[in-house]
């Protein structure tokens, strides 16, 4: 069980960090090829406009958002049409800074989800409170006569 476990746990770190670059991509309107899980062979892939959902035969290795733009040379014409039809951008035609939240999403979405975590184990859970258990009180006492 406590394998499952962590597989599941490394399973959803990877998807957030995959899953950060991905909404800052689609937030400046960047053409992503890909959103995976995983590396090697594909096991099970979904295309939905623009973008191919894959799950690949080693998930716990990594992932990737292979994004329209981003290797120099390696886009053919028919993806960057494809693109255009869709008014979606290269990475490339993006400004600076929005290219560094695009590449910087995995870690922010990963710091943001630790703080979400955080703040709803000690929200629901709160923080542990000393109990103080009293055994036994002597007759006569200002405990005992105050009713403890």
């Amino acid at each position: 069980m406590g394998l499952i476990v962590a597989i599941a746990i490394v399973g959803f770190i990877i998807f957030i960090h995959e899953f950060g670059h991905f909404i800052f991509a689609k937030l400046w309107r960047v053409s992503v090829l890909q959103f995976a899980i995983g590396w090697g062979p594909k096991i099970f892939s979904v295309v939905k406009k623009e973008t191919e959902y894959r799950l690949n035969l080693f998930p716990l290795i990594g992932g990737y958002v292979k994004l329209l733009g981003e290797e120099e040379g390696a886009d053919n014409k028919e993806e960057t049409d494809r693109a255009r039809s869709l008014n979606l951008k290269r990475l490339d035609e993006i400004e600076p800074r929005k290219k560094e939240l695009v590449f910087g999403g995995g870690i922010l979405f990963q710091v943001l989800t630790c703080v979400l975590i955080l703040s709803l184990v000690v929200a629901f859970a709160g923080k542990p409170t000393p109990v103080v258990l009293v055994a036994n009180v002597m007759e006569g006492s200002p405990a005992f006569n105050s009713g403890i």
